[in-house]
């Protein structure tokens, strides 16, 4: 039975750039399986999971150009692979769905039914640092989106409050906020400060991709800035709370300075040509 929903991407198999994420996936996971059997790192069973969730992630944030998504999915997977700090798989997909939320690239207002299940998800990520901060985000994500529509609703309000009280109430009843701030890795903390200010304060360019909905609108530059803006922030907050375990976001900060990055050069393009 297909469930209906206006949040929700379909993975076009036709178009060359997702058959590659799938088939980056389907390799990352028998590496990952070949290293646990020969008894290596038990933790890397998580990589196909952060390799098509960094993806996701980062074509919300730089819908324009499919390398970047794909070099950033491929880092995360060696990433773990070399037994290197990783992300909360649920904590990740929050953060992707906030991201999708504000840039509206699905072209569509969520349904009362995505409102209740973006609820859930808010909640249920938020039993580590970073999903706490991935959850509150999500629930300022669908607040965004309602504000930056053309009728803003009431229940989409209620839904961000409910987001961010259980997000909050779960970060409480398991523990997963330190009690007093760890010490951070300030060489990374610098560093992602810096690529999250960027994003904040340099308006993008006119996005060339469209939505998902029938009319394929352009996706329109205010939300491109506004989710950087929120990814940008929620990754340098994760930063502060982590401490050591703050390596963990190194793949998606190189996914996010990746898309920075190819925007400059699409700027410059457009500039001289």
């Amino acid at each position: 039975m297909a469930f209906r929903t206006h949040v929700g991407r379909s993975l076009n198999l036709t178009m060359g750039p997702n058959r590659l994420i799938i088939g980056l996936t389907a390799v990352t996971a028998i590496a990952a399986l070949a290293v646990m059997i020969t008894g290596g790192i038990a933790e890397v069973w998580v990589a196909p999971f952060l390799v098509f969730l960094t993806w996701a992630l980062v074509r919300e944030i730089d819908p324009d150009h499919d390398w970047t998504a794909l070099a950033a999915a491929f880092f995360a997977g060696l990433w773990v692979m070399v037994g290197q700090e990783t992300l909360s798989v649920m904590a990740l997909l929050g953060l992707m769905m906030a991201a999708r939320l504000v840039l509206n690239s699905t072209g569509r207002r969520p349904l009362n039914t995505d409102l209740m299940a973006l609820v859930i998800l808010g909640s249920a990520v938020a039993f580590t640092p970073t999903g706490w901060v991935a959850g509150f985000g999500l629930a300022v994500a669908i607040y965004i989106d309602d504000r930056l529509s053309p009728e803003p609703r009431a229940r989409a309000v209620l839904a961000a409050a409910l987001a961010a009280l259980g997000a909050s109430a779960v970060a409480t009843l398991t523990g997963a906020l330190p009690e007093t701030l760890p010490a951070i890795r300030p060489l990374l903390t610098v560093v992602i400060g810096i690529v999250a200010l960027t994003g904040i304060i340099r308006e993008p360019i006119q996005p060339l991709s469209v939505t998902d909905s029938r009319d394929h609108r352009l996706l329109e530059p205010r939300r491109l800035h506004a989710s950087r803006g929120l990814v940008g922030i929620v990754l340098f907050l994760s930063a502060l709370l982590n401490g050591p375990a703050a390596l963990g976001l190194v793949p998606a900060l190189v996914g996010y300075a990746l898309g920075l990055v190819a925007e400059g050069l699409d700027r410059l393009g457009r500039r001289h040509g």
